[in-house]
């Protein structure tokens, strides 16, 4: 129970993170460019096969605060949206 608990721990701080690296960023162009490394490095983790690296930074960038940045979202370009609607 304690392993699962300690993974569940993980999951949640890797989402707070990625969260996070995203909201504080200042500029909008900060914020495309914190996403896209975001969705680069979740690509990564899922060919090592690493799912729960891959689904934690999914998650993260799904978080509410992460997501109500539309305009953000808007100057992401569309290939890398793609590559995260792949992923999820």
């Amino acid at each position: 129970m304690n392993s699962l608990r300690a993974v569940s721990d993980h999951f949640n701080r890797m989402c707070s993170i990625v969260a996070s690296e995203i909201v504080m960023r200042v500029h909008c162009e900060d914020r495309v460019q914190a996403i896209c490394r975001w969705i680069d490095i979740a690509e990564i983790l899922r060919k090592q096969n690493n799912f729960m690296g891959c689904k934690a930074i999914c998650s993260g960038l799904a978080v509410s605060s992460v997501r109500r940045l539309e305009k953000t979202f808007g100057r992401v370009p569309a290939e890398a949206m793609q590559r995260l609607s792949l992923l999820n």
